[in-house]
């Protein structure tokens, strides 16, 4: 599978396999705002070059990945986007829950960081339950850090729609990388940039 799958869905039950560029974003939709879950009856293989984007508005309100079978997430990237959260102490999400997993190494896994005097607690998180809490202790998160591209770096960006159409691709630096998308008709529009190895995938907004 290439593009996105966004939404709040149940994959039947044959296996799903993104494979380079492919996109998985659990998120709202017309008729919910509150589910965010897309669950795979069967299992799910993330290829390299392939990425999961969570986001979090709050604890009632997050992305989730349910797989019910064998979750294999190779050499992909899992990110995690807050929108508008305001963390609390004690604040849990459960990002994905698995049957069986492979041993994938949770540096792949990027958090953003919280407002000061706020943590990560990922001490919880297996292979096959992404159980992630708030807390106000440093040094608790195994997970990567987001690895932010400097603002002056030069980036290739890719940004495709949600039905998963490459709708532009483009060289800018990192700050001009949002404005450069302003020619875009209104939508939801997922934005990878790359740069000196090291990527970066968010959503963004057209008005």
């Amino acid at each position: 599978m290439k593009g996105v799958l966004a939404g709040a869905a149940v994959y039947g039950n044959s296996s799903a396999t993104f494979g380079e560029g492919g996109v998985l974003n659990p998120s709202s939709t017309a008729k919910s705002d509150k589910n965010r879950t897309i669950t795979f009856n069967n299992s799910l293989t993330m290829e390299p070059g392939s990425c999961i984007l969570l986001e979090v508005l709050a604890t009632d309100k997050y992305s989730k990945v349910v797989v019910d079978g064998q979750l294999a997430l190779n050499s992909s990237r899992m990110y995690v986007q807050l929108s508008n959260y305001k963390p609390k102490l004690g604040d849990e999400f459960t990002f994905w829950t698995a049957g069986e997993a492979d041993a994938f190494d949770f540096k792949q896994i990027e958090l953003p960081e919280l407002p000061s005097g706020f943590y990560w607690d990922t001490t919880a998180a297996t292979h096959t339950n992404g159980l992630v809490k708030v807390t106000d202790q440093p040094g608790l998160n195994n997970f990567s850090g987001i690895k932010d591209i400097a603002a002056d770096a030069v980036v290739v960006c890719r940004v495709v729609n949600l039905s998963g159409v490459v709708v532009k691709e483009f060289t800018a630096t990192a700050s001009e990388a949002k404005a450069a998308c302003a020619d875009l008709a209104p939508g939801v529009y997922i934005v990878a940039m790359m740069a000196d190895g090291v990527s970066q995938v968010e959503k963004i907004v057209v008005d």
